[in-house]
């Protein structure tokens, strides 16, 4: 009586009539009173306990006895050390999944998974080394880097935002919403989550660099501050608070200092004149004060009683 041999969903893959084998699989399969069955059962076993380990050629087997293999079949492809499942139309490669501290040993294949349970991380095989899928991070380090988070404002609105983290501490929020105030326990160190970045408020944090341009400055505003190349005002006071005072010119020319509790104006160069002009009625009249100094060291300079009454008016002063 002829054996019917059945594939697991049932249907029929070979009648085997008795006397006879059947070679139509990578297995022998022998028919009822077939003389000699003990070796191909034996093969059978062994072929399996090697899953059919065989050389290949461009990754496909080359023994006859994997010229019809079934769907679901598995071989050990010797050439390239990869364990392959047939598909009913190619031999795909079983990727390797390993989970350890050290780096799992040679040959390894590209495609090959390792979980390093040293640093929390999922490598895979490049073909030359093992590189990290994630987290970018080792668990020595933390979560770290930037990270794309759901937060909540204090009405319940979400709001996404990438934040930046350095061993598991959020120290920067980047949001391109409008300035809002996060939910606790965010809000302890993000009192305000404003349009762009915005940095924690823990240990008075800095960006580091050189500024093109920005908004405020020690919170003044750019108007605020007198210009050193080109022409300024203030509507306040310039105090100087220390006796060197004023210096006027690229040369130093005048300074106005103060000495004790006298004010000083002088010419501060050696062959310099000090010369206060004064404009009366559209003329400009001029102090001979440096000009008589300069000419006749040893006569005083009109500054007081009638000399200085007399100078008055003569120049218009």
């Amino acid at each position: 009586m002829a054996y019917t041999i059945n594939l697991t969903d049932g249907s029929v893959f070979a009648t085997i009539a008795d006397g006879t084998v059947n070679s139509s699989s990578s297995v022998t399969l022998v028919g009822k009173n077939y003389a000699g069955y003990g070796e191909f059962l034996d093969e059978n076993f062994i072929q399996h306990l090697e899953n059919f380990s065989s050389n290949s050629v461009g990754g496909n087997p080359t023994v006859a006895k994997l010229a019809s293999p079934l769907i679901g079949q598995i071989w050990w492809d010797k050439t390239n050390g990869i364990l392959k499942v047939y598909n009913g139309t190619n031999w795909k490669p079983l990727a390797l999944n390993t989970a350890s501290a050290s780096q799992p040993l040679s040959p390894n294949n590209t495609g090959d998974l390792w979980w390093d349970t040293g640093t929390q991380q999922l490598k895979i095989y490049n073909g030359s080394s093992f590189t990290v899928v994630g987290p970018a991070f080792t668990s020595t380090q933390g979560t770290t880097g930037a990270i794309p988070e759901t937060i909540n404002d204090t009405g319940a609105t979400p709001h996404f935002v990438s934040t930046l983290y350095v061993n598991n501490t959020r120290v920067a929020i980047v949001s391109k919403d409008a300035t809002f105030t996060p939910a606790a326990p965010i809000s302890t160190t993000f009192p305000a989550i404003y349009n762009g970045i915005t940095l924690w408020n823990s240990g008075s944090p800095v960006f580091g660099g050189t500024a093109t341009n920005s908004t405020l400055l020690d919170n003044l505003d750019s108007t605020d501050f007198m210009r050193a190349t080109a022409n300024t005002a203030t509507t306040g006071r310039l105090q100087i608070n220390n006796d060197s005072g004023l210096f006027v010119g690229t040369g130093n020319a005048v300074n106005i200092s103060e000495s004790g509790n006298d004010g000083v104006v002088a010419a501060a160069i050696s062959t310099g004149n000090l010369v206060i002009t004064s404009n009366v009625g559209g003329t400009t009249f001029s102090s001979p004060c440096s000009r008589r100094q300069r000419n006749f060291p040893n006569q005083q300079c009109c500054h007081s009683g009638h000399h200085a009454q007399r100078s008055r008016q003569y120049h218009g002063w």
